[in-house]
Protein backbone atom coordinates (compact mmCIF):
# COMPACT_ATOMS: atom_id res chain seq x y z
CA UNK A 1 0.00 0.00 0.00
CA UNK A 2 2.78 2.25 -0.07
CA UNK A 3 3.68 4.84 -2.63
CA UNK A 4 6.07 3.74 -5.49
CA UNK A 5 9.23 5.57 -4.53
CA UNK A 6 8.17 5.63 -0.84
CA UNK A 7 12.09 5.27 1.16
CA UNK A 8 12.40 2.52 3.51
CA UNK A 9 14.90 2.60 6.01
CA UNK A 10 16.32 -0.61 7.70
CA UNK A 11 16.74 0.18 11.08
CA UNK A 12 18.37 -1.06 14.08
CA UNK A 13 17.55 -3.18 17.20
CA UNK A 14 17.04 -2.02 20.97
CA UNK A 15 20.60 -1.55 22.11
CA UNK A 16 21.90 0.87 19.02
CA UNK A 17 18.53 2.36 18.43
CA UNK A 18 18.65 3.17 22.15
CA UNK A 19 22.63 4.38 21.80
CA UNK A 20 21.57 6.93 19.15
CA UNK A 21 18.40 8.54 21.06
CA UNK A 22 20.31 8.93 24.26
CA UNK A 23 22.58 11.20 22.44
CA UNK A 24 25.96 9.77 23.49
CA UNK A 25 27.11 8.94 20.37
CA UNK A 26 31.11 10.30 20.66
CA UNK A 27 33.65 8.00 20.90
CA UNK A 28 34.42 7.97 24.83
CA UNK A 29 30.58 8.60 25.67
CA UNK A 30 28.65 6.48 28.04
CA UNK A 31 24.38 6.23 28.11
CA UNK A 32 23.10 3.93 30.93
CA UNK A 33 19.50 2.40 30.24
CA UNK A 34 17.73 1.23 32.89
CA UNK A 35 14.50 -0.23 31.77
CA UNK A 36 13.17 -3.74 32.80
CA UNK A 37 16.88 -5.05 32.15
CA UNK A 38 19.53 -2.38 32.24
CA UNK A 39 22.94 -2.07 30.06
CA UNK A 40 26.17 0.36 30.17
CA UNK A 41 27.20 1.16 26.50
CA UNK A 42 29.42 3.24 23.91
CA UNK A 43 30.31 3.89 21.04
CA UNK A 44 34.21 2.09 19.71
CA UNK A 45 35.75 2.76 16.81
CA UNK A 46 36.85 -0.86 16.83
CA UNK A 47 35.50 -4.18 18.30
CA UNK A 48 36.63 -4.75 22.61
CA UNK A 49 35.20 -8.01 24.48
CA UNK A 50 35.83 -9.22 27.45
CA UNK A 51 34.96 -12.98 28.10
CA UNK A 52 35.07 -13.08 31.91
CA UNK A 53 32.38 -10.16 32.01
CA UNK A 54 30.44 -11.17 28.60
CA UNK A 55 30.73 -7.91 27.83
CA UNK A 56 30.83 -7.78 24.20
CA UNK A 57 30.64 -5.29 21.18
CA UNK A 58 27.59 -4.93 18.41
CA UNK A 59 27.55 -3.35 15.25
CA UNK A 60 26.34 0.60 15.45
CA UNK A 61 23.77 1.72 13.92
CA UNK A 62 26.84 4.12 12.17
CA UNK A 63 28.22 1.81 9.57
CA UNK A 64 31.89 1.25 10.60
CA UNK A 65 31.00 1.81 13.90
CA UNK A 66 30.93 -0.59 17.11
CA UNK A 67 28.87 -0.51 20.60
CA UNK A 68 30.60 -2.15 23.52
CA UNK A 69 27.58 -2.88 25.76
CA UNK A 70 27.83 -4.72 29.45
CA UNK A 71 23.90 -6.34 29.92
CA UNK A 72 22.63 -6.68 33.20
CA UNK A 73 19.33 -9.18 33.77
CA UNK A 74 16.90 -7.30 36.25
CA UNK A 75 16.72 -3.54 37.10
CA UNK A 76 13.45 -2.47 36.62
CA UNK A 77 12.58 -5.99 37.02
CA UNK A 78 13.72 -5.82 40.25
CA UNK A 79 11.73 -2.86 41.15
CA UNK A 80 8.84 -4.62 39.76
CA UNK A 81 8.99 -7.60 41.49
CA UNK A 82 9.16 -6.00 44.88
CA UNK A 83 6.12 -3.77 43.71
CA UNK A 84 3.83 -6.70 42.82
CA UNK A 85 4.79 -9.47 44.79
CA UNK A 86 5.38 -7.74 48.23
CA UNK A 87 3.81 -4.20 48.38
CA UNK A 88 0.71 -5.02 45.76
CA UNK A 89 -0.39 -2.82 43.00
CA UNK A 90 -2.03 -0.84 44.89
CA UNK A 91 1.22 1.08 45.18
CA UNK A 92 1.95 3.68 41.75
CA UNK A 93 5.17 4.63 40.83
CA UNK A 94 5.01 7.97 42.39
CA UNK A 95 4.57 5.87 45.92
CA UNK A 96 7.39 4.31 45.31
CA UNK A 97 9.41 7.44 44.37
CA UNK A 98 7.46 9.67 47.54
CA UNK A 99 9.05 6.10 49.81
CA UNK A 100 12.20 6.07 48.50
CA UNK A 101 12.85 9.83 48.71
CA UNK A 102 11.53 9.70 52.00
CA UNK A 103 14.53 6.75 53.21
CA UNK A 104 17.94 8.14 54.06
CA UNK A 105 20.96 6.92 51.72
CA UNK A 106 22.38 3.50 52.81
CA UNK A 107 18.23 2.27 53.31
CA UNK A 108 18.98 2.11 57.05
CA UNK A 109 22.12 -0.96 56.47
CA UNK A 110 19.68 -3.12 54.10
CA UNK A 111 21.15 -4.45 50.99
CA UNK A 112 19.57 -5.49 47.99
CA UNK A 113 20.81 -7.74 45.54
CA UNK A 114 19.37 -7.94 41.86
CA UNK A 115 20.04 -10.97 40.93
CA UNK A 116 16.48 -12.58 40.32
CA UNK A 117 17.59 -14.60 37.05
CA UNK A 118 20.95 -14.61 37.74
CA UNK A 119 23.83 -12.17 36.33
CA UNK A 120 25.83 -11.25 32.54
CA UNK A 121 27.61 -8.50 33.35
CA UNK A 122 30.15 -7.42 35.20
CA UNK A 123 30.19 -11.51 36.47
CA UNK A 124 28.73 -13.98 33.97
CA UNK A 125 27.33 -16.38 36.51
CA UNK A 126 23.67 -18.23 36.23
CA UNK A 127 23.98 -19.62 39.64
CA UNK A 128 23.55 -16.10 41.43
CA UNK A 129 20.16 -15.55 43.14
CA UNK A 130 19.13 -11.80 44.41
CA UNK A 131 17.45 -10.92 47.77
CA UNK A 132 17.44 -8.66 50.80
CA UNK A 133 20.32 -8.77 53.14
CA UNK A 134 21.15 -6.82 56.86
CA UNK A 135 17.46 -6.50 57.34
CA UNK A 136 15.93 -5.82 60.91
CA UNK A 137 12.84 -5.48 62.20
CA UNK A 138 13.15 -1.23 62.50
CA UNK A 139 12.64 -1.79 58.10
CA UNK A 140 9.78 -0.50 56.41
CA UNK A 141 8.89 -0.24 52.81
CA UNK A 142 10.68 2.70 51.86
CA UNK A 143 13.83 0.84 53.15
CA UNK A 144 12.94 -2.17 51.04
CA UNK A 145 12.28 -0.20 47.93
CA UNK A 146 15.66 2.43 48.32
CA UNK A 147 17.31 -0.53 48.93
CA UNK A 148 16.26 -1.86 45.27
CA UNK A 149 17.36 2.18 44.10
CA UNK A 150 20.33 1.43 45.16
CA UNK A 151 21.45 -2.11 44.35
CA UNK A 152 20.71 -1.47 40.71
CA UNK A 153 22.78 1.26 40.45
CA UNK A 154 25.64 -0.55 42.16
CA UNK A 155 25.56 -3.44 39.89
CA UNK A 156 25.71 -0.77 36.93
CA UNK A 157 28.99 0.84 38.90
CA UNK A 158 30.75 -2.82 38.64
CA UNK A 159 29.28 -2.90 34.81
CA UNK A 160 30.88 0.60 34.48
CA UNK A 161 33.83 -0.38 35.88
CA UNK A 162 34.17 -3.17 33.33
CA UNK A 163 33.46 -1.11 30.36
CA UNK A 164 35.84 2.25 31.31
CA UNK A 165 38.58 -0.43 31.92
CA UNK A 166 37.84 -1.67 28.16
CA UNK A 167 37.63 1.56 26.70
CA UNK A 168 41.27 2.67 28.69
CA UNK A 169 39.86 5.82 30.16
CA UNK A 170 37.52 7.19 33.12
CA UNK A 171 34.30 9.19 31.92
CA UNK A 172 33.44 12.14 33.69
CA UNK A 173 29.57 11.60 32.95
CA UNK A 174 27.02 9.38 31.93
CA UNK A 175 23.75 10.08 29.79
CA UNK A 176 20.17 7.81 31.06
CA UNK A 177 17.78 6.74 29.65
CA UNK A 178 14.75 4.15 29.74
CA UNK A 179 11.62 4.46 31.89
CA UNK A 180 13.61 3.96 35.29
CA UNK A 181 15.21 7.43 34.67
CA UNK A 182 12.15 9.14 34.60
CA UNK A 183 12.43 8.76 38.51
CA UNK A 184 14.35 11.78 39.73
CA UNK A 185 15.06 9.52 42.96
CA UNK A 186 16.74 6.73 41.02
CA UNK A 187 18.79 9.27 38.66
CA UNK A 188 20.50 11.11 41.72
CA UNK A 189 21.12 7.57 43.66
CA UNK A 190 22.56 6.53 40.07
CA UNK A 191 24.86 9.58 40.33
CA UNK A 192 25.54 9.31 43.90
CA UNK A 193 26.85 5.83 43.63
CA UNK A 194 28.54 6.32 39.96
CA UNK A 195 30.35 9.79 41.51
CA UNK A 196 29.38 10.88 38.18
CA UNK A 197 27.29 13.58 36.91
CA UNK A 198 24.32 12.11 34.97
CA UNK A 199 22.07 13.75 32.31
CA UNK A 200 19.15 12.64 31.71
CA UNK A 201 17.85 13.29 28.22
CA UNK A 202 13.91 14.33 26.98
CA UNK A 203 11.57 11.43 27.85
CA UNK A 204 14.17 9.02 28.60
CA UNK A 205 11.90 5.95 28.35
CA UNK A 206 11.26 6.39 24.24
CA UNK A 207 15.16 7.04 23.46
CA UNK A 208 14.67 3.94 20.99
CA UNK A 209 12.10 5.82 18.77
CA UNK A 210 14.04 8.86 18.89
CA UNK A 211 17.13 6.65 18.24
CA UNK A 212 15.12 4.92 15.31
CA UNK A 213 13.60 8.11 14.04
CA UNK A 214 17.38 9.93 14.07
CA UNK A 215 18.92 6.86 12.15
CA UNK A 216 16.39 7.11 9.35
CA UNK A 217 16.90 10.99 8.89
CA UNK A 218 20.63 9.87 8.32
CA UNK A 219 19.44 7.17 6.11
CA UNK A 220 17.83 10.25 3.71
CA UNK A 221 20.45 12.29 3.98
CA UNK A 222 18.93 15.75 6.43
CA UNK A 223 21.21 14.76 8.93
CA UNK A 224 25.22 13.79 7.77
CA UNK A 225 26.45 11.65 10.48
CA UNK A 226 24.93 10.32 13.79
CA UNK A 227 26.86 11.90 16.20
CA UNK A 228 25.43 15.71 14.84
CA UNK A 229 22.97 15.47 18.43
CA UNK A 230 24.14 18.27 20.14
CA UNK A 231 20.57 20.33 18.85
CA UNK A 232 18.66 17.14 18.62
CA UNK A 233 18.52 15.16 21.61
CA UNK A 234 18.14 17.42 24.72
CA UNK A 235 19.46 17.01 28.21
CA UNK A 236 16.48 18.42 30.53
CA UNK A 237 17.88 17.59 33.60
CA UNK A 238 21.30 16.96 35.39
CA UNK A 239 22.03 14.98 38.88
CA UNK A 240 25.52 15.90 40.68
CA UNK A 241 26.50 13.85 42.79
CA UNK A 242 26.71 14.90 46.37
CA UNK A 243 29.98 14.14 48.46
CA UNK A 244 29.17 12.76 51.66
CA UNK A 245 26.70 10.07 49.98
CA UNK A 246 29.10 9.34 47.17
CA UNK A 247 31.65 8.75 50.53
CA UNK A 248 28.95 6.71 51.96
CA UNK A 249 27.91 5.11 49.31
CA UNK A 250 31.51 4.01 47.97
CA UNK A 251 31.68 2.27 51.53
CA UNK A 252 28.66 0.22 50.94
CA UNK A 253 29.91 -0.75 47.42
CA UNK A 254 32.63 -2.12 48.72
CA UNK A 255 30.68 -4.67 51.49
CA UNK A 256 28.50 -5.25 47.83
CA UNK A 257 31.28 -6.54 46.17
CA UNK A 258 32.22 -8.54 48.82
CA UNK A 259 29.05 -10.14 49.12
CA UNK A 260 29.63 -11.29 45.87
CA UNK A 261 33.18 -12.98 46.73
CA UNK A 262 32.07 -14.24 50.00
CA UNK A 263 29.04 -16.28 48.76
CA UNK A 264 29.67 -17.32 44.92
CA UNK A 265 30.32 -20.26 45.59
CA UNK A 266 27.50 -20.92 47.81
CA UNK A 267 25.33 -19.92 45.11
CA UNK A 268 26.91 -21.90 42.71
CA UNK A 269 26.11 -25.28 45.46
CA UNK A 270 22.87 -24.60 46.04
CA UNK A 271 22.30 -23.94 42.14
CA UNK A 272 24.02 -25.35 39.83
CA UNK A 273 22.53 -28.03 37.34
CA UNK A 274 19.48 -27.71 39.13
CA UNK A 275 16.17 -26.88 36.90
CA UNK A 276 14.30 -23.72 38.58
CA UNK A 277 11.22 -25.33 37.48
CA UNK A 278 11.56 -28.82 39.20
CA UNK A 279 10.20 -29.63 43.10
CA UNK A 280 12.45 -29.34 46.16
CA UNK A 281 14.70 -32.59 45.23
CA UNK A 282 14.55 -33.57 48.87
CA UNK A 283 11.70 -34.58 49.09
CA UNK A 284 8.71 -34.17 51.69
CA UNK A 285 9.84 -34.98 55.30
CA UNK A 286 10.10 -38.52 56.17
CA UNK A 287 7.79 -39.61 59.12
CA UNK A 288 9.50 -40.59 62.31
Amino acid sequence: GLPVGTPVVAGAGDVPSCAVGSGAVRDGEVHIYLGTSSWVATHLDDRAVNPFAATGTLCAAEYGKYILIATQETAGASMEWVRKQILGDAFDYDDINALVERCEPGAGGVFFFPWLMGERVPVDDAALRGGFVNLSLDHDRGHLLRAVFEGVAFNNRWALGVVEKLMGTSVPHVRITGGGAQSDAWCQIMADVLGKRVERVAKPQFCGVRGAALIALRALGEIDHLDARSELVKVTDTFEPAAETTDLYTQRYASYLDFYKRNRTWFRELNENRDPQAPDRAGPPKQT
